[in-house]
């Protein structure tokens, strides 16, 4: 998608987003990581680039060793 036509998300949307504060979202754009641009005079951050940062986060889940695989259920409990 080209920055024209990618929609530009505001530093609070961003925050809510990602769960990110904005001292966290102003040191991930110090090292490069996740970084506003300027589009058309407006400051923000463009979506695509935001759902990038997403995917490339790893997946959390329980450690294997504290799963009790003989009660184990995936039905909510």
């Amino acid at each position: 998608m080209s920055v024209l036509t990618d929609r530009l998300m505001s530093r609070r949307e961003v925050e809510h987003v990602t769960g990110r504060a904005r001292t966290t979202l102003y040191r991930m754009a110090m090292s490069g990581e996740l970084c506003p641009r300027k589009v058309r005079g407006r400051l923000g951050y463009l979506e695509s680039e935001v759902q990038q940062y997403l995917v490339s986060l790893p997946v959390v889940g329980p450690k294997l060793s504290d799963v009790d695989i003989d009660n184990y259920s995936t039905q909510p409990q």
